[in-house]
């Protein structure tokens, strides 16, 4: 999750986190208001976890050589991710949606 001007940003990796610990997204909330700091864990077991889930994603890119398959830049995930629907591509890596949440005014 991340502050983005008055809204929040929210990946697919805030939807998993949810679904382990209904308590994350406020703290991920938290972090991303800059009320809280996000520890700095680092971990060598989740470093090669993280390698071979990318390898593994980039072999299965390969296997769709017959697919048409957009690679979405990050910097403008959202509307290229819309374009690449809209044309009907077959595949969309790393791809991204918003929807605009704002957070209501607190005290």
């Amino acid at each position: 999750m991340k502050r983005t001007g008055d809204s929040l940003e929210f990946s697919a990796t805030d939807l998993v986190g949810y679904l382990n610990c209904r308590h994350l997204p406020e703290l991920e909330r938290a972090a991303a208001e800059g009320r809280l700091r996000r520890p700095v864990v680092r971990n060598p077991f989740l470093d090669a976890l993280r390698e071979r889930g990318l390898f593994h994603e980039r072999n299965h890119v390969e296997r769709l050589a017959n697919a048409e398959v957009v690679a979405i830049a990050a910097d403008e995930a959202v509307p290229e991710t819309l374009e690449a629907m809209k044309r009907g591509v077959d595949a969309i890596v790393q791809e991204a949606l918003r929807r605009a949440f704002r957070p209501a005014k607190g005290p």
